[in-house]
């Protein structure tokens, strides 16, 4: 049996190409620590975080993969539920595994294979690529069948083992080989070995380095979905209403109160920000992650501003403290006026004068 693990992050700003690996071994470690299997190298991912296992199921006796968190810090999700801690989750087909801000797709080979070799996958910051070519031994050939359709060249490095570089995103890809060989005319006769891929975040491009035929030349496709919403005031459409998306970017209300950030890959964490003078807005569902195209709706409330002025025997008082409670305070000018901002409509609000040497009466003021 074999385990093949895809791998992509989810932080769009670090560019770190979805990577896969293929592992000869029935038990693989992740986590941040450098000797696990799969390397995450973010610090929301502990250092021994998550082990993944192959082994027959109890009652129907086939291979299946199981998921347990080593008791890490935030936790382990399938398919966005968080699994118990230090126990084993049976893995059901294509459901898929989120560690901090990685999503991994796991496969369980069940076809037996001559050669174990354990390739290590390490996923982390962008590194700088070093500008020297690998050296690549050139080796007898055999003709590849004519039904090969992978545009590239296959070699073997002094170390029977792929030579890779790292990228400026961090994710290891095969070196370019030295001539200008085609692929039917430098594939060698090799043990298979297991295959490391990138491939963009467009997932309509990929690279690997061959040795032997591929049955798993797999992309990761992310649904693209869309969060769409509606600013109201009363029921009513609220125009020119700036709603900022982080990373998602910045829309405007039209007429209607709409407003949509469209192309959102799937599993994308946001959080929205509403403005616009003299309005605040409702908070339910401005954050979460997006799994599905979702449709908000954002009631604003109104601020109002409320004025007064402090007189005494028909003249103006200056430097009495009107307190407004949770609304604050405001301190009368020369002129005696006062004016407390952001007090929403519908408020009862208590005021209250003070200053040394008087005494005030005391308003309700209804918004």
């Amino acid at each position: 049996m074999s385990i093949q693990l895809t791998v992509m992050s989810l932080d769009f700003e670090t560019n770190v190409a979805p990577s896969t690996s293929t592992y000869e071994k029935k038990e693989i470690y992740l986590g941040r620590e450098g000797d696990n299997d799969v390397v995450l190298d973010l610090p929301e991912v502990s250092g021994k975080h998550a082990k993944l296992t192959a082994k027959r199921d109890d009652e129907s006796g086939e291979p299946v993969l199981y998921i347990t968190d080593l008791g890490s810090s935030n936790g382990t999700l399938v398919e966005n539920n968080y699994i118990e801690s230090r126990h084993e989750t049976k893995l059901a087909p294509h459901q898929r595994i989120k560690i901090g801000r990685f999503l991994i797709k796991p496969f369980l080979n069940k076809d037996n294979f001559e050669k174990l070799i354990d390739i290590k996958l390490n996923i982390d910051e962008p590194k700088e690529v070093s500008d020297a070519p690998a050296e690549v031994a050139s080796a007898p050939v055999e003709e590849a069948p004519e039904s090969a359709s992978l545009n590239g060249h296959a070699e073997q490095s002094e170390r029977d083992e792929p030579v890779v570089t790292k990228t400026s995103n961090g994710a290891a890809v095969p070196n370019e080989p030295t001539s200008d060989t085609p692929l039917k005319d430098s594939v060698q006769s090799v043990a298979p070995l297991s295959t490391d891929l990138e491939a963009d975040l467009e997932f309509d491009q990929a690279s690997a380095l061959i040795d032997s035929d591929i049955q798993d030349f797999d992309f990761v496709a992310l649904q693209l979905c869309a969060l769409r919403g509606r600013v109201t005031h009363h029921g009513r459409p609220l125009e020119g209403v700036i709603v900022d998306g982080g990373k998602l970017g910045r829309v405007t209300t039209g007429t209607d109160g709409s407003f949509a950030f469209t192309d959102v890959p799937e599993s994308t964490r946001f959080v929205l920000t509403c403005s616009k003078r003299s309005f605040r807005f409702s908070q339910e569902g401005l954050t979460g992650v997006l799994d599905e195209t979702t449709d908000l709706v954002i009631e604003a409330t109104k601020l109002h501003t409320v004025r007064g002025r402090i007189i005494h025997r028909s003249s103006p008082l200056a430097g009495v403290t009107v307190d407004a409670g949770p609304f604050g305070r405001a301190v009368s000018g020369n002129d005696g006026t006062y004016e407390i901002q952001n007090v929403p409509e519908g408020t009862t609000l208590q005021l209250t004068a003070s200053k040394d040497g008087f005494i005030f009466g005391r308003q309700a003021i209804a918004g």
